[in-house]
């Protein structure tokens, strides 16, 4: 079993150093969303993050019954990511759909088991990760939740290496038209 454990911990290292290389955050959320699904085998995934600049924690991305909610929840995050965010500590429900402080949105009467991990740079919390599943039989045991903490560890290098691109391609355009401003005033 510890030989397992092993193989599966190298294989999220591999994944998640993979997504330190993809600099489109839009494209860097879908794959994180994918490879978290892949490595929990459920189609069903989320991903929320802080706005630093408003404070403001909301859905980003989604798979499988999520994958059309994204914008029609981007103001609203659930309860068991709230849960996740103000903690700051992984949240795991053996049955979702009989929590008393679940979000009542029907589409989500099919869900049992849920884990929600934070997103954590230099201990900030900076987004949740959530695996979601319908199969009542599906239980999240320690080695789920280890999976998918660790995987959650490196997927926010990578959302913080994608955000900070960006931020350096803002201030290069601006950089560059302050420049082009200067040389049209001289010229």
């Amino acid at each position: 079993q510890i030989h397992a454990q092993n193989m599966m911990l190298s294989s999220v290292q591999e994944t998640a150093q993979g997504l330190l290389n993809q600099l489109n955050l839009d494209v860097l959320l879908h794959k994180i969303l994918q490879s978290a699904t892949e490595m929990g085998k459920t189609p069903h995934a989320l991903l929320n993050l802080l706005d630093e600049q408003t404070a403001t924690f909301s859905r980003k991305a989604g798979l499988g019954m999520f994958a059309n909610k994204v914008q029609e929840l981007e103001l609203e995050v659930g309860a068991q990511s709230r849960l996740v965010y103000e903690s700051g500590m992984t949240s795991i429900l053996p049955d979702y759909s009989r929590w008393e402080k679940r979000t009542p949105d029907r589409y989500l009467d099919i869900v049992r088991a849920s884990i929600q991990v934070p997103l954590k740079i230099n201990k900030n919390i900076v987004g949740t990760l959530g695996l979601f599943y319908t199969d009542p039989a599906r239980q999240i045991c320690d080695a789920d939740a280890q999976m998918l903490e660790r995987f959650g560890s490196l997927a926010a290098m990578a959302i913080q290496n994608a955000k900070l691109h960006m931020q350096l391609q803002q201030e290069l355009k601006e950089h560059t038209r302050k420049e082009e401003t200067i040389r049209a005033i001289f010229n």
